[in-house]
């Protein structure tokens, strides 16, 4: 692989992240700005999901099926720069009002970029297990992917302080629209780097359905055991609901949540540039352990130490950012462990049933993971609805629903945590054993080369 390579893929990755960052932390506090209740939000997220997950096997059956001179996926990264700028109307203040014409933008300005963002994002993720056969090669470009990924969550993470200079002048819906502009065409023009990217581990040249691609999904054990962790997004979506407004209400000034990501951002970074070290040393499957763990008793540490000397003081707000610290570091490898562990489910795959199905096996985790995404916001709604929040500008929140927003903030994270951790235990396709996998697979490559070049994967 060469160098513009490596670079492409962080500053693709970095365009993926930041219309994902952008969508997913503010989007709902958008639709607070011009009166949208949290209830009526949480379905409207909820809907949309479960169209997308529907969409998802269409998508999958036409890239698996796909075939350009330069591979299967890197005709859909052309998407890239359209999703971005189609990030801008899903943050437009509807041009009119009554409930069910502002209900119906919403939905179709959601639907289209989730549509469009399908083709662009599985493709994308499924160019990381074929462009390098080399372990090494994989674990550097997951690595350096990894860090665009970490600046397109740190460069969102700004809004806040701007939000809180700007808003003084402005409406918080019409601040969410210039964001969405400006970080719309910073996420097209990065997205243009990903026509740079290569496929080089090509399978083989057969037409299959959906369905019998899906059965190879299914029968790729070691990533259905991976995706059992995303189970504790329903949870987490309950901590991620009640961050979009712990910061603002429970603590008074919206510029801690930028603090909090601008201190473990840096280190963060620093840590995932060192990561190759540690999985080279150590299963990437115990270093996601490792950091769950960890985190899951930082997020608990928050709560207690808390509740103990008041989360709103100076010392409770000194304490959350600290413990934030402990847990970034570990947490930043952990995100390439856990992606080098997703790679090598596919090569396992391939010597258990001499298959891989990049796309609808992306897609169908995709689909899955949009499902208990669904359910999650649901779950959010009736959290926040439960502790009496109300996010409509002017209203003042009571103590009672702010103590609730910090006990949302934290534990449920924690638990999600701790959830996700569990089935790494299990995980094989890794150290020893797989080293042996990869032997016999690269026989067999040989062998099917020397017997039927036409049909061989290269």
């Amino acid at each position: 692989m060469k160098l513009k390579e490596y670079i492409s893929f962080a500053v693709a990755n970095f365009a993926n992240g930041t219309m994902g960052t952008m969508v997913g932390g503010y989007l709902w506090q958008f639709y607070s700005s011009i009166g949208i209740s949290d209830r009526v939000t949480s379905r409207i997220l909820a809907v949309t999901r479960i169209w997308d997950s529907i969409n998802d096997p269409i998508a999958a059956t036409i890239i698996d099926n796909g075939r350009s001179p330069k591979g299967k996926f890197t005709p859909y990264m052309k998407l890239g720069p359209l999703v971005s700028l189609m990030t801008i109307p899903m943050f437009i203040k509807p041009p009119f009002t009554g409930f069910w014409p502002v209900v119906i933008w919403c939905v179709a300005a959601y639907t289209l970029w989730e549509t469009t963002g399908t083709f662009f994002g599985t493709a994308f993720s499924a160019m990381q297990t074929v462009m390098s056969r080399d372990q090494q090669e994989r674990s550097n470009y997951i690595t350096i992917g990894n860090l665009g990924g970490k600046l397109s969550g740190a460069v969102p993470g700004l809004i806040p302080v701007a939000l809180e200079v700007l808003t003084k002048y402005m409406p918080r819906s019409r601040f969410y629209t210039l964001a969405a502009v400006l970080f719309g065409v910073i996420g097209g023009a990065a997205a243009l780097f990903g026509l740079n990217l290569k496929e080089r581990v090509q399978p083989p040249k057969q037409q299959q359905h959906f369905w019998e691609s899906f059965v190879t999904f299914l029968k790729n054990k070691q990533l259905i055991l991976l995706w059992t962790a995303n189970i504790s997004n329903i949870v987490g979506c309950i901590s991620w609901a009640a961050n979009q407004f712990f910061f603002i209400h429970s603590l008074g000034n919206y510029g801690y949540q930028t603090l909090i990501w601008t201190l473990t951002g840096i280190p963060g970074f620093i840590a995932m540039t060192i990561a190759p070290f540690f999985t080279k040393r150590f299963r990437p499957s115990r270093i996601v352990i490792f950091a769950n763990l960890l985190g899951a008793g930082c997020m608990f540490a928050t709560w207690l130490a808390g509740s103990a000397v008041g989360y709103a003081t100076p010392l409770g707000i000194a304490l959350t950012i600290g413990f934030a610290l402990i847990s970034a570091l570990p947490g930043s490898v952990r995100d390439v462990a856990a992606n080098i562990c997703s790679v090598n489910t596919y090569d396992w795959c391939e010597w258990e049933t001499g298959k891989r199905a990049e796309a609808t096996s992306m897609v169908a985790t995709g689909m899955l993971n949009k499902w208990i995404d669904a359910l999650g916001k649901l779950a959010a709604g009736a959290a926040l609805a439960f502790i009496k929040f109300d996010g409509r500008d002017g209203v003042v929140q009571t103590q009672t629903t702010k103590d609730g927003l910090f006990f949302l903030f934290a534990i449920p994270q924690g638990v999600a945590q701790l959830i996700s951790a569990l089935p790494y235990f299990f995980f094989r396709a890794e150290g020893r054993e797989f080293d042996r996998v990869r032997a016999q697979l690269e026989e067999r490559r040989k062998a099917v080369l020397e017997t039927q070049p036409e049909t061989a994967v290269v």
